[in-house]
């Protein structure tokens, strides 16, 4: 598997309002947090992963084991999610 784990500093939005408004995102915050620059960690402790994203205005952490479902809570809703490696050669 590729090494992915590190931490990430974010370049630049593009098209971020409107994905946040499709997720429901209220007006204020959505352009708050376009303003914003997020670090984003990746990590991984035996079969567990974890994504850290820090902003100013907050951080948040995902815990989650590949290939099972797990539900994440979103402005409209809770969203199940599944991650899995694939692997791609270019």
């Amino acid at each position: 598997m590729s090494k992915i784990t590190g931490t990430y500093t974010h370049e630049k939005n593009e098209n971020i309002d409107a994905y946040f408004q499709a997720l429901g995102v209220p007006y204020i915050a959505r352009k708050m947090m376009a303003l914003t620059s997020p670090k984003l960690t990746i990590q991984n402790e035996n079969d567990e992963w974890i994504i850290t994203s820090s902003t100013i205005i907050r951080t948040i952490a995902v815990k989650f084991k590949l290939g099972e479902e797990y539900e994440e809570d979103m402005p409209k809703g809770a969203l199940k999610v599944c991650f899995i490696y694939v692997n791609l050669t270019f």
